[in-house]
């Protein structure tokens, strides 16, 4: 979760999420802050972020996506359970 997409700019699922989840004043930090590269405006993002609690909105979002997906997974039955288990248990080890 630690990226660096408060200095270059990228829409992560970070930046969204905090868009969606700040009151008006931390919209305006992040929007005066974000995409700028010294520290005092890494700084005010990564605040806002840590105060929104990203981190664990992000890692409820990945618990229950793989769940959902898992239940996907077990209810197919045109498709191998298997393969699609190891497909994803691929995808998880490459992100990690």
């Amino acid at each position: 979760m630690e990226g660096r997409d408060p200095t270059n700019g990228n829409y992560t699922w970070q930046a969204v999420a905090a868009f969606e989840n700040a009151n008006d004043v931390q919209r305006k930090i992040l929007m005066d802050n974000y995409a700028r590269q010294d520290f005092f405006h890494v700084h005010e993002v990564k605040a806002v972020f840590k105060h929104l609690n990203i981190a664990k909105l992000y890692w409820k979002y990945e618990y229950e996506s793989r769940r959902d997906i898992n239940l996907e997974i077990e209810k197919s039955v045109e498709y191998p359970q298997t393969l699609f288990q190891l497909i994803m248990a691929a995808i998880i080890e490459s992100s990690s």
